[in-house]
């Protein structure tokens, strides 16, 4: 694993990852982890995401998700596509409620 600086809008983090577009996903997972239910909570729920909570995290992410190995300042290790990266995160928990839905 490799150490990143990832960075959209006024957000930043520092995580480890594979790859940059595994760290910027790892951006996405950390800021949009308050919209997730608990999975207690799912019979109760026809989804994990709180599409409210989302749309107001949304917000505080810029179009862009900068990728970098060596710094906030650059972004030589990939720009994304905040928007694909939300799509690849709601597949994510998606797969995940499928399968706590199997398990219950």
């Amino acid at each position: 694993m490799e150490k990143f600086y990832i960075r959209s809008g006024n957000n930043q983090l520092v995580t480890l990852a594979k790859s940059p577009d595994e760290a910027a996903l790892r951006f996405v997972q950390k800021l949009l982890q308050p919209a997730i239910r608990s999975a207690k909570d799912l019979n109760k729920l026809p989804t994990m995401i709180d599409q409210a909570k989302v749309a107001k995290l949304l917000k505080k992410i810029g179009p862009r998700i900068l990728v970098s190995q060596t710094g906030f300042a650059d972004s030589n290790s990939g720009q994304f596509s905040s928007n694909a990266v939300v799509a690849r995160w709601r597949k994510q928990v998606a797969s995940l409620e499928k399968l706590l839905r199997k398990m219950k």
